[in-house]
C-alpha cells in the first residue's frame, strides 16, 4: 500500500455563542499529501475517521465517526465533525479530550493514523449545552464607572489558498502601417585636394675635371709622284712619318704609316665634395654627396647632427620605413635565424638593447616598435630578454613600451597572433627569477598614467567567429613549486569592474585579520544561490498595538521580483507575522504583543534589464571543445593536461630558449 506520511491541519474550531443550545459540530480543514509532500488534488477519494479519546491520548473513545469526501484542486478537504454522529455523548467538562485522525485513500487498505492531538479551549464551549436552564436572578444595580480600555486588535487570520483560473486568450496583434524611413544623413565634407609635389633638389657638383687630350702626332710627307710606274716607297721616318710622295702619274701610291699617339694628359683635382659626408658615384664618371654623415665620433643617416654611434633620421612624405631589415633563405630545420639583434653589455646603470619612439602629433596610430611573426613553428614578432643575473635591487625588463599622446589611440603594446593551426599567443611574458630571493619578477607589466582621458595599462580583445576566445589568460598551476609558494593567476590592487558574468569555482573575501592584522587573514565564503538573489535585512520594534512598517529602498520593487520573508522575534516569546506584503516599497509586521523587537529579512530576484536577458541557468552542457575536459582534472585523478583551455607554457618557454641559442 502506498504510504501517506501526513495531513496538514489548517484549523479546527467550533461554533459557540451565548445561546443555551449551541451547534453540535466542529469545523475541520486539511490538505492531504503523499509521502513526498505532493498534494493529492483534483477529486482524489479519501475517507477520514475521527475519534475523541477521554483524559489521555490512549484513553477511552467517547466519540467516533467516518466521513467520505474528495479533495479539491489544491488537495484540500473541508468537513464538520459531528455531521454523521452526534457530539452530545461527549462530556466536555469531565477532563481533557484528544482528537485522533485516521486516513484511507482511494478506498484501498486499512486506515493510517495521522496523529492524535489535544483539543484546547474552544471546543469546551460545547459544555454550555449540557447545563440546565436555572431561574433568572434579580437584576443587579447598574455599575458606575468609565468604559474600559479597548483591547488590542486580534491577529489577522492566515491567508486563504490562492485561487487559480484559466488565463484569458491573447488579444489579436494590432496592425498598422510602418512609418516611412527617414532620409539618410549627408556624408562628411569632401576630401581636400592633394598638395603639389615638392621640387627636386639641385644635383650636387661633380668631382675634378678630366685632363686635356695629348697632341696628335705629325703627318708624314707625301711621296713623289711616279712618272710611269709607281715609285718605291720611301723609308719610314724615325720619330715622325716620312713625307708623302708626289702623286704618280699613273696609279695612286700607297698611304704612309700613321704616326705614334701622344701620351694622355694628367687628371685634374676632385671638387664639389662636403666635409664629413661619404661620397658616392652619381654616374659612370661622376661622384656626389651621399646621405651618410661621419664626424669620426658618430655616424648619421639623414642627419648632420648624430647623437649616437648610429642615428637614422627620416622626414616622411609617404608611407614607408626608416630602417628595414629583411632576411630570406631561412630553410634549415632547427636553426635560428634572426633579422635584427641588438646586444648591450654592462655592469651598472640602465641598459636598453632596443628602444623605439613614435612621436607624431596628429597620427592615427603610433608604434614605437612593431613586430610581425608570420606562420611557422615558433615565431617571435618582438622578443626581449633582460638578463641582469647579478643585479642588486634593480629592474630587468624584457620589453617596455610607453604610449604618450594627448589625442587619438595610444597603445603601449599591441600584439596579434593569427594562425589557423596551433596555439597563438599575442603577448607572452616570462619572469624567470629562478635564483631570486625576495625580489619582484614581472612577466608583463602595463601602466596607464595620464591626468585626464581614458587610460589603459593593458587592453586585450578576444574576437573570433569560432572556438574559444580568451582576452586575458592567467595560469598559476605549478607542479614543481616549493611547498608554501603563492601562485596567483591574477592579482588586482584596487577596484575591479566586470561588465558581464563572473564565473568562479568558489569565492571568498580575504582581509587582514582585525585581531592580528600583521600575521593572519580573515576569510569568509560567498553566499551562493541558483537565483540572482538580492538580500535585504534589518531590525524593527512594533508599537503598543503590535504594529510596525518596514521601509525598503526606493528602487526595491523596480529591481526585484519573487519576494520572500523571514521574521524572528528578539527578547520575548511572541508571535510575528507579515500582516501586509510589499507595496510601494514597504511591508507591515504584526506581533501578538506590544513593543516587540523583530529581526526581518527579505529576498528578491533581480529583474533589471540585464538580469532579464542573462538569467543564470544552473545546469548546462559543456561546449563541444570543452567536453571530455575538466576545470579541475586533479580532483578526478587526471593530469593537468586534461584541464579546459590548457596551455603548454613549458613548450612555449622551450621554444624561446631554443631561439636564444
Amino acid at each position: 500500500m502506498k504510504k501517506f506520511s501526513f495531513i496538514v491541519v489548517l484549523f479546527l474550531s467550533a461554533y459557540f455563542a451565548a445561546a443555551q443550545t449551541p451547534p453540535q459540530k466542529l469545523n475541520y480543514q486539511s490538505v492531504v499529501r503523499d509521502a513526498s509532500g505532493t498534494p493529492l488534488a483534483n477529486g482524489t477519494p479519501v475517507s477520514l475517521r475521527f475519534s475523541i479519546h477521554d483524559l489521555t491520548i490512549g484513553g477511552t473513545v467517547v466519540f467516533t465517526e467516518t466521513q467520505n469526501t474528495t479533495t479539491n484542486q489544491f488537495g484540500l478537504v473541508n468537513l464538520q465533525i459531528g455531521s454523521v454522529s452526534s457530539l452530545t455523548s461527549v462530556t466536555w467538562g469531565s477532563g481533557d479530550k484528544y482528537l485522533q485522525v485516521e486516513l484511507q485513500v482511494n478506498g484501498v487498505g486499512a486506515y493510517t493514523s495521522m496523529g492524535t492531538s489535544q483539543l484546547l479551549s474552544v471546543p469546551y464551549a460545547l459544555y454550555a449545552g449540557n447545563g440546565g436552564g436555572g431561574t433568572t436572578g434579580a437584576t443587579g444595580p447598574t455599575g458606575v464607572g468609565t468604559a474600559g480600555v479597548t483591547g488590542p486588535t486580534g491577529l489577522t487570520g492566515a491567508n486563504g489558498v490562492t485561487g487559480t483560473g484559466v488565463a484569458g486568450a491573447t488579444g489579436p496583434t494590432g496592425t498598422g502601417v510602418a512609418g516611412a524611413t527617414g532620409p539618410t544623413g549627408s556624408g562628411g565634407g569632401a576630401t581636400g585636394p592633394t598638395g603639389p609635389t615638392g621640387s627636386t633638389g639641385v644635383t650636387g657638383s661633380g668631382g675634378g675635371s678630366t685632363g686635356p687630350t695629348g697632341p696628335t702626332g705629325l703627318t708624314g710627307n707625301n711621296g713623289a709622284t711616279g712618272t710611269g710606274t709607281t715609285g718605291a716607297t720611301g723609308p719610314t721616318g724615325i720619330g715622325t712619318a716620312g713625307a708623302t710622295g708626289p702623286t704618280g702619274a699613273g696609279t695612286t701610291g700607297p698611304t704612309g704609316a700613321t704616326g705614334l699617339t701622344g701620351p694622355t694628359g694628367s687628371g685634374g683635382a676632385l671638387s664639389g665634395g662636403t666635409t664629413n659626408y661619404v661620397t658616392k658615384w652619381t654616374g659612370a664618371t661622376t661622384v656626389g654627396v651621399s646621405q651618410i654623415f661621419d664626424n669620426a665620433t658618430n655616424v648619421g643617416i639623414g642627419t648632420a647632427t648624430p647623437t649616437a654611434r648610429l642615428s637614422v633620421t627620416n622626414a616622411f612624405t609617404a608611407a614607408g620605413n626608416s630602417v628595414l631589415v629583411s632576411s630570406t633563405g631561412a630553410t634549415t630545420t632547427n636553426t635560428v635565424y634572426t633579422g635584427l639583434t641588438s646586444v648591450i653589455s654592462g655592469t651598472n646603470g640602465s641598459q636598453i638593447a632596443v628602444r623605439g619612439l613614435a612621436n607624431v602629433t596628429n597620427a592615427q596610430y603610433n608604434y614605437g616598435v612593431y613586430g610581425y611573426a608570420a606562420k611557422g613553428a615558433i615565431n617571435f614578432g618582438v622578443e626581449g630578454d633582460a638578463g641582469g643575473t647579478t643585479g642588486v635591487n634593480g629592474f630587468n625588463i624584457g620589453v617596455e613600451a610607453t604610449a604618450d599622446s594627448s589625442q587619438n589611440q595610444n597603445r603601449a603594446v599591441e600584439a596579434a597572433a593569427s594562425s589557423s593551426l596551433g596555439n597563438n599567443t599575442g603577448v607572452f611574458g616570462i619572469a624567470d627569477g629562478a635564483n631570486t630571493v625576495a625580489k619582484l619578477n614581472i612577466g608583463l607589466l602595463g601602466r596607464a598614467v595620464n591626468s585626464a582621458g581614458f587610460n589603459l595599462g593593458l587592453y586585450a580583445l578576444a574576437d573570433t567567429s569560432f572556438g574559444t576566445s580568451i582576452a586575458v589568460y592567467g595560469d598559476a598551476t605549478c607542479a614543481t613549486c616549493v611547498q608554501g609558494t603563492s601562485n596567483l593567476a591574477g592579482e588586482f590592487i584596487g577596484d575591479v569592474d566586470v561588465a558581464g558574468n563572473f564565473s568562479k569555482t568558489t569565492g571568498t573575501f580575504k582581509i587582514d585579520h582585525p585581531m592580528d592584522p600583521a600575521n593572519k587573514y580573515l576569510i569568509h565564503s560567498f553566499v551562493e544561490s541558483p537565483d540572482m538573489m538580492n538580500i535585504y535585512n534589518g531590525n524593527i520594534t512594533t508599537d503598543a498595538n503590535g504594529d510596525a512598517v518596514v521601509s525598503l529602498p526606493s528602487y526595491f520593487e523596480v529591481e526585484n521580483i519573487e519576494f520572500r520573508y523571514q521574521l524572528t522575534v528578539i527578547g520575548t516569546f511572541a508571535q510575528a507575522i507579515v500582516s501586509k506584503e510589499i507595496t510601494n516599497n514597504t511591508f507591515s509586521v504584526k506581533t501578538d504583543k506590544p513593543n516587540v523587537k523583530v529581526s526581518w529579512q527579505v529576498t528578491g530576484v533581480r529583474n533589471d534589464p540585464y538580469a532579464q536577458q542573462h538569467r543564470i541557468v544552473p545546469e548546462v552542457m559543456k561546449s563541444e571543445n570543452e567536453r571530455g575536459r575538466y576545470r579541475h582534472p586533479e580532483l578526478y585523478g587526471l593530469p593537468n593536461t586534461m584541464r579546459i583551455n590548457y596551455v603548454d607554457v613549458n613548450k612555449m618557454v622551450a621554444g624561446r630558449e631554443a631561439k636564444k641559442k
